[in-house]
């Protein structure tokens, strides 16, 4: 097994694995939007279980928030601009803020997603006992 011993190198590892994550499962049409929550939630219990040095909630932002743009660029550029076009319409923005808004929400998601999966490995209190968890 690789040992990682930089913060950044272990970041980096854990943004390509988000992604690796993310993709797959944002593009199976039967899994609902919110669905790869659970699989980054998972991630950070391994991560923590791993003993990673990362800032967890910022690394899952970053990737969700990339992903979740990037989509929205993708699918505004296969549909020629309609689609982003009414939603913008609906609440009032240009099609460049509901591109940030949707990487917004996407990075919020995973980022509370890989941080609540961290912290639920370390919590003393969600398991009412004292030390080490696992």
């Amino acid at each position: 097994m690789i040992q990682l011993k930089s913060g950044l190198s272990q970041s980096l590892v854990t943004l390509g694995i988000l992604f690796l994550i993310i993709i797959p499962v944002k593009l199976i049409p039967e899994i609902p939007w919110w669905g790869f929550i659970i699989p980054v939630f998972l991630l950070g219990l391994l991560l923590k279980y791993l003993n990673f040095t990362i800032l967890y909630f910022f690394v899952g932002f970053l990737a969700g928030f990339i992903i979740w743009a990037g989509f929205s660029i993708y699918f505004d550029i296969v549909y020629s601009g309609a689609m982003l076009q009414k939603l913008g319409g609906v609440i009032s923005v240009s099609r460049s803020v509901v591109i940030l808004i949707s990487g917004f929400l996407g990075g919020l998601l995973s980022g509370l997603a890989l941080f609540a999966g961290q912290y639920l490995l370390i919590s003393k209190k969600f398991f009412g006992i004292e030390g080490k968890v696992w």
